[in-house]
């Protein structure tokens, strides 16, 4: 009887280890979708780039199915007396970011609320303040210039014009020499920046709540 239990549990302990080791070296299926293994870290695209070891260009979601507009229109500057100790700075801290297209499209109307992959946009992303010295604003002098900026695909102002005046030299060329400064992120056309125009408002105020 004894006997007979003994084999029965050397039986049952070489069946387990045959068991496990059957476990431990059989390979999963290769699974024909492409992707990461499951089994092994993962770390998102997004993390990687901030970190600066991402080994994939980055390349922006965009919609495809038409150019991108090629007029924009930024939000109005508006711009008080320079401050006490102020020095012409540049600076990625602008005070506008979003534009819109000069002309709505029909599409841009029927996108509306639906979820679709990003419209090429034309964003600033360096800036110079106006220069606005206080002794201009005792003299009276204040107003808006409307420029229009023609943006080569670097992101650099290659064309300046002063679109409406602001009935003061001064305060044009304020506008116009900031603006040579400024540098900006062209929309983008099958993953390549495109050359651009873009109309920037600026207003002078004398006083009021400042900057």
């Amino acid at each position: 009887m004894r006997r007979s239990r003994g084999i029965i549990v050397l039986v049952l302990i070489i069946c387990y280890a045959a068991l496990f080791y059957a476990v431990v070296h059989t390979r999963a299926p290769r699974s024909s979708a492409e992707g990461p293994p499951m089994c092994s870290a993962l770390v998102s695209e997004l993390g990687e780039r901030r970190a600066g070891i991402s080994s994939k260009p980055y390349a922006r979601n965009e919609d495809h199915t038409s150019d991108p507009p090629r007029q924009w229109i930024f939000p109005a500057i508006d711009i008080w007396p320079n401050p006490p100790g102020w020095s012409a700075t540049m600076s990625e801290f602008t005070p506008v970011t979003d534009t819109r297209p000069a002309q709505a499209t029909q599409q841009d109307h029927l996108s509306i609320g639906k979820v679709s992959a990003r419209r090429p946009v034309l964003t600033m992303t360096r800036w110079l303040r106006l220069d606005y010295p206080a002794v201009w604003a005792e003299a009276g002098t204040e107003g808006a210039v409307l420029l229009e900026l023609r943006i080569d695909p670097s992101g650099e102002p290659s064309d300046i014009r002063v679109e409406h005046t602001s009935a003061s030299r001064d305060l044009d060329d304020s506008a116009a020499s900031a603006a040579r400064r400024w540098r900006f992120a062209p929309p983008l056309w099958n993953a390549h920046p495109v050359e651009t125009w873009a109309q920037v408002p600026v207003r002078y105020h004398r006083s009021g709540d400042g900057e």
